[in-house]
């Protein structure tokens, strides 16, 4: 049996009927924004959550103490396996045994945020002949993504909203941390600051990775007026509100 998460309040998915949703509105309450301080238990270990609005707080602890991986599936197979939404999922380099397991849960599309020449990212055959999309964003394991490159990955998760979509790296932590983050920001309405506690909570290296944090901190400003953003814009999945912030559609 597939483990799935509750559906709460502020759980709101890539769907038709829940992108984007303001969390204080319409998948939440205007109270939620009050603040918490504790630890969340995450796959990274006990992370402290320090100035963490209380709804981004409940949606990342459940988000990442739920092992979803199925019956017989081991961590290692889907390592750093978490749910952003009930139809969008991130991870680590899975193997071929957590790709089977991904596609018994329902998984539609595998986005793969590494590079062709990285070792074990290999994976499209298996992928198309499980039945699933496969989509390639290579990013430098290094270098932080570019606005071109977090567009692509964003424009993906809107064409196929509705949809179960694992999304992953090497590690499940930097790439992905950013691409999620990206989402996070720009179709739910949440703040750098919870963003990036989320990064941490799935083992983002910041001491290593200060650049990542750079393009996070800007990705209000960039998504209203990049020009690598703007066909997203145009195709109404992101909306620019005042002082160039970013603001969640709440569908009709």
């Amino acid at each position: 049996m597939r483990r799935g998460l509750p559906s709460l309040p502020w759980g709101c998915g890539w769907s038709a009927a829940g992108m984007g949703a303001d969390p204080r509105t319409r998948c939440g309450r205007r109270d939620a924004v009050r603040e918490l301080r504790g630890v969340v238990e995450t796959p990274a270990g006990a992370v402290p959550v320090l100035r963490l609005s209380r709804w981004a707080a409940a949606s990342l602890a459940v988000a990442t103490s739920c092992w979803t991986g199925g019956p017989g599936a081991a961590p290692s197979d889907l390592p750093n396996l978490g749910h952003v939404t009930p139809t969008l999922l991130r991870g680590g380099q899975p193997t071929a045994e957590g790709l089977r397991r991904l596609a018994a849960m329902g998984v539609r599309v595998v986005v793969n945020l590494r590079r062709e020449t990285a070792p074990d990212a290999g994976e499209q055959a298996l992928v198309e002949s499980l039945g699933m999309q496969y989509v390639a964003i290579p990013m430098h394991g290094v270098w932080a993504p570019t606005d071109a490159e977090l567009a692509a990955a964003l424009s993906v998760l809107c064409a196929h909203r509705g949809e179960a979509v694992f999304v992953h790296c090497r590690r499940g932590a930097e790439r992905t941390g950013v691409v999620v983050a990206a989402a996070r920001i720009a179709f739910q309405g949440w703040t750098v600051r919870d963003a990036r506690a989320e990064m941490d909570a799935f083992g983002f290296r910041a001491a290593l990775f200060p650049h990542y944090t750079r393009v996070v901190r800007r990705l209000g400003q960039t998504l209203a007026v990049a020009p690598a953003y703007a066909a997203l814009r145009a195709s109404g999945c992101l909306s620019a509100g005042e002082r160039g912030q970013v603001r969640p559609i709440i569908p009709p």
